[in-house]
Formats: structure tokens, sequence, C-alpha cells
């Protein structure tokens, strides 16, 4: 048998992840299957109640890709008094992503769900459903060599550049001691036909833009 070296960094990274999943974990896994051993970037997008989460799929799928396996966790959610409307919709999301994951089932892009459709409501809402699959991206991460990888927040209703994947794997290469940053984004102002709408949409787009700044600074 041949002899297996142990990297001490790798394997602190392995202790040091089942030690929080332990302690801050809420519910147990639901991605059963092995992850590609090369598995270095998750993409993690809540999903309640979306009307269209396969535009922001196709939207990834023309990315160009790392030199890593990625998986894209799609957390469809909803809370223990959601409506049969939102059940539905729910269910809709879900059979679209499971049809991306079979049509990508050999690639180095695979595409996941994650079903929590009765969370408490007292604490349901997005931002429990981003941690609940940024967990899973982390317990992904621990089962691949390496026990290291990068998480990135996309929302259900957002498209991206074709090189947003590379993009980001370049600069957390790049920057290793860098622990996140924020991409560039705008909102579409032509798509939103009622004024109202489009002076919401900027002045929630600027008040997004200074607190990015007021971040960096």
């Amino acid at each position: 048998m041949n002899p297996i070296a142990i990297n001490k960094r790798t394997l602190g990274s392995h202790f040091a992840i089942e030690r929080y999943l332990t302690r801050h974990r809420l519910y147990p896994p639901q991605l059963e299957d092995e992850p590609s051993a090369d598995l270095g970037l998750a993409v993690v997008i809540p999903c309640y109640a979306e009307p269209a989460i396969g535009t922001t799929l196709e939207s990834l799928a023309a990315c160009t890709l790392p030199d890593c396996a990625v998986e894209i966790i799609v957390v469809i959610n909803s809370p223990e008094a959601g409506s049969p409307e939102v059940h539905a919709a729910n269910q809709r999301s879900r059979s679209e992503v499971e049809k991306w994951n079979h049509n990508f089932a050999a690639g180095p892009l695979r595409y996941r769900v994650l079903n929590f459709p009765s969370l408490p409501s007292r604490h349901a809402g997005v931002g429990l459903a981003r941690k609940l699959g940024m967990d899973e991206a982390v317990a992904r991460f621990a089962r691949t060599p390496a026990a290291n990888g990068f998480i990135v927040s996309l929302d259900a209703d957002c498209t991206v550049d074709s090189a947003y994947l590379q993009a980001i794997v370049n600069h957390f290469t790049k920057h290793p001691a860098c622990p996140g940053a924020s991409i560039y984004f705008e909102h579409r102002l032509e798509q939103a036909e009622n004024p109202t709408w489009r002076r919401a949409i900027a002045n929630y787009e600027l008040h997004l833009r200074y607190y990015v700044a007021g971040m960096r600074m």
C-alpha cells in the first residue's frame, strides 16, 4: 500500500471545519454523495418563491470555469406557515434545479438543491437560508482532500458575467489572506416600467454602494 502524505495544514482545516459544524450546524446534511475531489468553489443561492431561477442557473452555466470543480447550491426554503402558492412555486424551482443537475451530472459544474419547506417562522428568511446553504458548502469542502474552498453568496434573481466564477477564484488565489470581497453589481433600471419602482431601485442601489464604500474605509 502506498504511504499517504498528510499535510498538517489540511489536517488542521478538517478539524476546524468539523468543530464548527458540530457547534453551529442547525440541520443534518442533505447532500450525501461524495463531492468532486477538486471541489474548490460553492455558490449558495437562497430561493423563496422565485419565478425564474432558471435565468440565474443559465447565467452561471455560461461562465468560464476555474481550475476546480464548482457546486451551485440552491436552498429552497419557506416558513412553517408558507402558503400553498409559495410551496407550489418552490416545487417548480426545485424541479428546475434538478433538471439542471441532471444535464450537468458528469461535468465540473454541478447544480445541487437543498429543501427546507418548514423553517421556524420566527427565524425563517433569506439570512437563515443563506447560512444553511453555506454550512452545507463547508461540509462539502470537509469531504475533499484539501478541506478548503471559496463560498459565494448570490441571489436567485441575478445574472452574472461570464468571467464571474473564474475571477472569484483568481482573486482569492492571488490574495490568500483576503477574508472576503464584494463583487461589482448593478440593477437593470430599464426593466422597471413603473417610475416609482425605478426610483426605489436607484435609491436602494445607492444605499448599497454607500455601505460598501463605508466598509472599505
